[in-house]
């Protein structure tokens, strides 16, 4: 019997695709690194290859260089010609290519990438594109700490406009003009500093709840939701910066509910190796955004962002684990990269052949490329 657990969605965008375009013929994608990367084809070519690489795979620091380098030639092409939509896809499409804990332990990226995330913030800036803005200006401020104190007065400056009329919200459930900006930058761009300014919003709104109902005999409904729910939302950003500590931490201080205890007991587990495999999956299943649930965009991207992140461990422990891979093939598809998906679909079938999904995607992205079968 196949087993079904891929969101329907992906499925149906292979089925309609593959419907409309005719078998072109070519070969089976080796996934190398083409020798130059440009816009024919190269580029996308490379960006398969490198998601493709194991996390501790020499050429990964090496790859990730020269696709910045690209992307940041093809992102000051589309600047120049005020093509704004695709200098900020070039631009996000560069944020992909570290993961959350490379972020941290990863060389530094090429002077020329730190020079193109501050024209970004500067057109963004003029724009009135807060989001954009404070992405941009937290790359800057991730990598180039020569300008920490230019940065910290910018970001000041943002957080204050983005803060501007929200003194004396009521409502401590709805998410302020701050929260939201910086879960959408978090869920692109998980970085430390990030990290930090969100889960700060976070808890300032916590305690703000936390104070009313100290001061008050009831409480109202929008403040008891902020109570309730700042311990999930804490732990989603933490999950998507690969810190499963601060997630757990953050459940014990700011969640008291059955089904928070139950998420901190289960983060605890996957923590534990190789032992924790069946914990992971388990978190994949409850993190992988579903067509049916309708959720704005930077939840959906922070959800993926966070199955990788699970994916990724698991594979490290266990790297014949067919769930694990189907999750990742998710992941790149969302991303555009058919070809690492492809990659990562066939993976799942060598280990279990009985995942529906991976069947038919292996089936309609054969077709629509026109590969071989299996």
């Amino acid at each position: 019997m196949l087993r079904r657990r891929a969101p329907l969605g992906i499925l149906l965008s292979l089925a309609l695709s593959a419907c409309a375009t005719t078998r072109a013929q070519t070969t089976t994608p080796t996934l190398s690194v083409p020798a130059t990367l440009d816009e024919d084809g190269s580029l996308t070519q490379g960006l398969n290859a490198y998601a493709s690489l194991s996390l501790d795979d020499a050429r990964r620091g090496e790859l990730r260089v020269r696709l910045l380098e690209a992307l940041v030639e093809v992102g000051d092409d589309a600047l120049a010609a005020a093509e704004y939509p695709a200098m900020m896809n070039a631009f996000e499409t560069c944020l992909t290519l570290w993961t959350a804990a490379e972020l941290s332990t990863a060389p530094p990226p090429p002077p020329s990438f730190v020079r193109f995330a501050g024209d970004v913030y500067r057109e963004a800036a003029r724009r009135g594109m807060e989001t954009q803005a404070l992405l941009a200006l937290a790359v800057r401020t991730h990598f180039d700490t020569t300008q920490a104190v230019a940065m910290n007065q910018e970001w000041a400056q943002l957080a204050a406009w983005l803060e501007s009329g929200e003194d004396f919200a009521r409502d401590f459930s709805a998410t302020t003009g701050l929260e939201r900006t910086l879960e959408q930058v978090a869920a692109i761009f998980p970085a430390p500093w990030v990290v930090a300014q969100l889960t700060s919003a976070y808890t300032s709104r916590y305690d703000q709840a936390f104070s009313q109902r100290a001061a008050s005999v009831s409480i109202d409904e929008s403040a008891q939701r902020r109570l309730a729910f700042s311990g999930y939302l804490l732990a989603r950003a933490y999950l998507r910066a690969d810190d499963f500590p601060s997630a757990t931490r953050a459940l014990d201080t700011y969640a008291t509910d059955p089904a928070s205890r139950e998420l901190r007991e289960v983060i605890d587990r996957a923590m534990d190796g190789a032992r924790g495999v069946a914990a992971m999956l388990e978190l994949i299943d409850n993190f992988r955004p579903r067509d049916e649930d309708a959720l704005p965009d930077h939840v959906v991207r922070q959800g993926w962002g966070i199955v990788e992140v699970l994916a990724r461990r698991v594979l490290a422990v266990e790297a014949r684990q067919p769930d694990a891979h189907l999750a990742l093939a998710e992941v790149f598809m969302q991303r555009g990269l058919e070809d690492a998906a492809l990659e990562q679909y066939k993976a799942t079938l060598a280990v279990s052949d009985d995942i529906f999904e991976a069947w038919v995607a292996v089936a309609l992205l054969e077709q629509r490329h026109g590969h071989p079968g299996l």
